[in-house]
């Protein structure tokens, strides 16, 4: 039996019904089409031309289906269905890819320009001493060192929490802990980086001391963390500062346990990596008689350490990069993974009892084991000489995938995975046109390593006062030899 004919009426009721949803989804795609192409635009990563033609396509696409359901004389209904199923298609595409590039620009924006630290501080007091609340050191002598540079701004803390202030300052760290154990103050304020090292001379400060209170205070950023020039045309000095905050946050002032300088000549296509040992005995930026491990700058800020190294080897830095430990696992695991070869079998445990074995020769390391072997010294006659080579093999090893055509597209994904764990002073503009000057080049760079030599001593150090720590001696000859190649690498 056959169907009935639809009359001429039901079929324009049909077409009408049609033509409606039709028009509600064109009104759906032009604004997703107009999202996504403002996005592109404010992600500007793409060459001009390339923009114009997903203009092109998306005009295109919208006026195909503004002609197929509105314009064209003898309309089918079939042709009328698929305009609208072209629409849902690229609506859908449109809004997802916004989604992404709006993470992306999100997380520019989150990570760039000039930043404030956290500066965190513990207060302690003698456990089993009597005092078991904050409140209870209202009017009791509180310690502080004077050679911290936040001192004005943490009194100031306290005071306003506590009230009324009674601080006892001292130039010796030892003279602090004696009168601490013996009493004479109720408690001390020190920095939670400070920890760490105080341990590196045998004072054990938690094994008697407990935290009753944490202070916290944001630093304001620096603006002569930059020296801005054109990436893609012009030399230009990265620091990168590794981050061993113990809370894992990256903006918290802390040690800084890697300082290599990158040294970026887009011209050549050339990278030089140099590695600054993290004892190496430098004079603190803007300080007096005592030098002082490199890695100590870091208490006092991402700028000390940037500008104790243009000191030590008269040269302008234009950018830094502080990475947390936790972000190289994160970010080798975003790529894949990564190649090295390692000059030594190593077997390396962490601290949750997994194991990262690692042969001599070529390995293909994911994020964890990348890390341990960047941090790994003891395996090594040369300790921090020959972690410092490690690390310049995982960077490496990192750079070259990320110039790499296939992870330049996923660089999203790589960022997502990183957020939170490193920071930049390049601004959003710097960042987006060095990639687009990368995807249109597509260029494979040379990345050259080097480092500087120093003898091991024991030594006073300016954070310790006349307490000797293990650091690395100033070598003269490897000096003026990193400046020579630094200056080679900044010739266009």
């Amino acid at each position: 039996m056959s169907r009935p004919r639809k009359q001429p009426g039901e079929k324009r009721i049909v077409f009408l019904i049609f033509r409606i949803i039709g028009g509600s989804l064109l009104a759906i795609q032009f604004f997703a089409s107009i999202l996504l192409v403002f996005s592109l635009i404010k992600l500007n990563i793409l060459q001009v031309w390339q923009l114009a033609l997903i203009i092109g396509i998306l005009f295109l696409i919208f006026a195909y289906n503004v002609f197929e359901l509105f314009f064209r004389k003898r309309a089918k209904l079939f042709g009328i269905i698929a305009s609208c199923v072209l629409a849902i298609l690229i609506s859908g595409g449109c809004f997802y890819a916004y989604h992404y590039i709006q993470q992306a620009n999100d997380f520019l924006a989150s990570i760039t320009g000039i930043q404030e630290e956290t500066v965190v501080y513990d207060v302690y007091v003698r456990k089993n001493g009597g005092i078991t609340s904050y409140e209870q050191l209202k009017d009791k002598k509180i310690g502080f060192m004077y050679d911290n540079p936040n001192l004005g701004d943490l009194k100031t803390k306290i005071h306003d929490e506590l009230g009324d202030l009674n601080a006892v300052g001292y130039d010796i760290i030892g003279s602090l802990i004696s009168e601490a154990y013996e009493g004479k103050i109720s408690a001390f304020a020190i920095s939670e980086s400070y920890i760490e090292f105080l341990e590196e001379s045998d004072i054990k400060i938690k094994d008697d001391f407990t935290v009753i209170h944490q202070v916290k205070f944001a630093v304001p950023g620096r603006t002569d963390l930059r020296t801005p020039v054109d990436v893609v045309k012009e030399p230009f000095i990265v620091y990168i500062s590794g981050s061993d905050a113990p809370s894992g946050n990256i903006n918290d002032v802390s040690r800084s346990d890697v300082n290599i300088l990158a040294v970026v000549n887009p011209g050549k296509g050339k990278i030089l990596l140099v590695n600054i040992p993290r004892d190496y005995y430098v004079q603190l930026h803007g300080t007096q008689g005592l030098p002082d491990k490199l890695t100590h700058a870091g208490l006092y800020g991402i700028n000390m350490s940037k500008a104790t190294i243009e000191d030590l080897l008269d040269i302008k830095i234009n950018y830094t990069f502080k990475v947390g430990f936790s972000g190289v696992k994160k970010f080798v695991d975003a790529v894949d993974g990564i190649d090295i070869e390692s000059r030594a079998k190593m077997n390396i445990k962490n601290e949750h009892g997994r194991m990262c074995y690692i042969q001599v020769g070529w390995n293909h390391l994911d994020g964890e084991c990348a890390l341990r072997y960047a941090r790994e010294r003891k395996t090594f006659k040369y300790g921090d000489l020959d972690r410092g080579k490690n690390q310049q093999q995982v960077i490496t090893a990192v750079i070259n995938k990320l110039t790499d055509l296939h992870y330049l597209t996923r660089y999203t994904q790589i960022l997502d995975a990183a957020k939170g764990t490193f920071q930049t002073s390049f601004n959003e503009s710097e960042i987006s046109d060095f990639i687009r000057w990368q995807l249109a080049e597509l260029k494979h760079w040379q990345v050259e390593s080097i480092q500087i030599e120093g003898q091991n001593s024991m030594q006073p150090t300016y954070s310790l006062g006349s307490t000797k720590l293990y650091v690395f001696l100033r070598n003269a000859e490897s000096e003026q030899a990193t400046k020579t190649k630094i200056s080679e690498y900044l010739q266009n």
